[in-house]
C-alpha cells in the first residue's frame, strides 16, 4: 500500500520569513511602536494561535496611554508589506510538491488564524491540494486523524515542531497509521526541542518524494 496523503507543516516547513520577525519588529519601530512591545505581542498572539487582530490587541493594551500605537490600518499595511518582502519557500519545495501531488494529495496543515495562514500560503503560492487550519499548537493531530478516516492509512507527515509529531503519537496515530518525519530547518524556533517519540529527521522535502513513491 503507498501512502494516502502528505501532510506538512508550513512554518519553518515549507516557508520562512527572511530575517524572520525582527524584520516585521524593525519596521514597527520605524513607525513608533517600540520593538520590546511588538515583541511581547507578536509572542502573546503566537501562544494563541497568531492572528492580525489579536496581534494588534495585545500590542494596543501593552502601549502606555502617552504613546498609544500608530492606527491598526498603518499596522496592517506594514504587516502586508512585510510578508510580500519577506516570505520565501525553501528551495527544494516548488519542485518536489508538485512531484508528489501527481502521486498523492498534499495537505498543509498549519497553526494559526485562518485568513492569515491562507494569505501566507497564497502569497508564497505552495503547491497544495487541501488546506487544513488548526486554532492552536497541539491539536494538529486531529486534522489529520479526519484525513486518516477519509483518505485511509498510511499517510506521512511532516513538521518542524517535534511537540506536534509527538502529539499524533499520544493521540493514537501509531506508525503503521502516519510515518512522522521532522524537518529540521535552522531557522526553526523548535530547532532545540527534543522529541518524545522517534521521528524521522531529515533537512529537507526531497527524502519524502523517494518515501512517496515507496510500498510502505
Amino acid at each position: 500500500m503507498k501512502s494516502s496523503f502528505l501532510a506538512c507543516d508550513f512554518d519553518h516547513t515549507l516557508a520562512y520569513l527572511q530575517g524572520g520577525e525582527d524584520s516585521l519588529f524593525l519596521m514597527l519601530d520605524q513607525l513608533g511602536v517600540p520593538k520590546k512591545i511588538a515583541k511581547a505581542a507578536f509572542q502573546k498572539a503566537s501562544d494563541e494561535g497568531f492572528s492580525i487582530h489579536s496581534f494588534l490587541v495585545h500590542m494596543e493594551s501593552m502601549a502606555p496611554s502617552s504613546h498609544p500605537i500608530p492606527p491598526r490600518d498603518t499596522i496592517i499595511t506594514a504587516i502586508s508589506r512585510w510578508l510580500k518582502l519577506s516570505l520565501s519557500l525553501y528551495p527544494e519545495v516548488p519542485v518536489v510538491l508538485p512531484s508528489i501531488q501527481h502521486r498523492a494529495p498534499v495537505a498543509i496543515v498549519t497553526v494559526g488564524d485562518e485568513e492569515f495562514q491562507k494569505e501566507k500560503i497564497r502569497l508564497a503560492n505552495v503547491p497544495h491540494n487541501l488546506f487544513l487550519p488548526v486554532p492552536k499548537r497541539g491539536m494538529k493531530h486531529k486534522a489529520i486523524a479526519k484525513l486518516l478516516d477519509e483518505l485511509g492509512a498510511p499517510a506521512i507527515f511532516v513538521d518542524d515542531n517535534p511537540e506536534e509529531l509527538d502529539a499524533a503519537r499520544e493521540h493514537g496515530l501509531t506508525a503503521e497509521q502516519l510515518l512522522t518525519f521532522r524537518i529540521k530547518r535552522p531557522e526553526s524556533p523548535y530547532v532545540g526541542l527534543n522529541s518524545k517519540y522517534p521521528h524521522t529527521e531529515i533537512s529537507s522535502l526531497t527524502i519524502i518524494q523517494a518515501v512517496i513513491d515507496t510500498t510502505l
